[in-house]
């Protein structure tokens, strides 16, 4: 069924929320790039309402190694977009020219050792998601790669990544959130003119939206009825 938002971007939460997307502080993480031919990327995380998880984040590295970029949204944080369907913020990255992949998700369950974590204990059904050693966080078992390119000086638009709650069986029988699919679409429009506020070296982006039917993966699909 088609989706039809009525979206109200909160430009002032720009102001209360990170420059960049969270990353961890340990030597393994991509942090920003601040040199003269940077290139941009922004995308925006969201999540529809009434989940069982509170986090969301997607991890990108640069091709052919191991450093990790992370963007994740928190449901506590203030939003750029929030409607009767959906809520999420739109996110900025500056980094060094070359290929990138984005290679996994990560979930962290609303109740982070309690009774949700317990009962998932593995679902019945092969759900594609497990246990992290982080307690209450679920991770891809098998990662993916979806690539894209960053040019100096340019701006590149991927997507609005909106988490759809997935759901199983666990091995009392009991129905469990088994992790989620992330459906793509393009709301530059409404993107755009947050980038540019927290990133002024931002002021157009090309479009450059990953397509699931290539990539290939169950946890990635196009948003039915919206434009890519």
């Amino acid at each position: 069924m088609m989706r039809l938002p009525v979206v109200f971007a909160a430009f002032i939460s720009v102001l209360l929320l990170p420059a960049w997307g969270p990353f961890g502080s340990d030597e393994d993480a991509l942090k920003p790039y601040h040199g003269a031919d940077a290139g941009r990327i922004v995308l925006s995380l969201g999540a529809y309402k009434g989940a069982d998880f509170i986090r969301y984040s997607i991890l990108f590295r640069p091709r052919g190694q191991t450093q990790t970029g992370r963007i994740t949204y928190d449901i506590k944080w203030p939003t750029n977009f929030n409607d009767q369907y959906e809520r999420g913020q739109v996110w900025t990255y500056a980094l060094k020219p070359g290929d990138y992949e984005i290679y996994n998700f990560e979930l962290e369950f609303a109740t982070s050792g309690g009774a949700l974590v317990s009962l998932w204990n593995e679902p019945k059904v092969p759900t594609g998601w497990t246990m992290t050693d982080q307690m209450g966080v679920i991770s891809l078992q098998q990662p993916l790669s979806i690539p894209f390119t960053v040019h100096a000086g340019e701006t590149i638009y991927l997507g609005e990544f909106l988490a759809m709650q997935t759901a199983a069986t666990n091995g009392l029988g009991m129905p469990v959130p088994a992790g989620a699919k992330f459906q793509l679409s393009n709301q530059s429009e409404r993107d755009l003119p947050v980038a540019k506020l927290r990133d002024d070296a931002i002021t157009t982006m090309k479009s450059e939206l990953p397509d699931p039917d290539k990539i290939g993966s169950p946890v990635l699909e196009w948003l039915p009825g919206a434009s890519h």
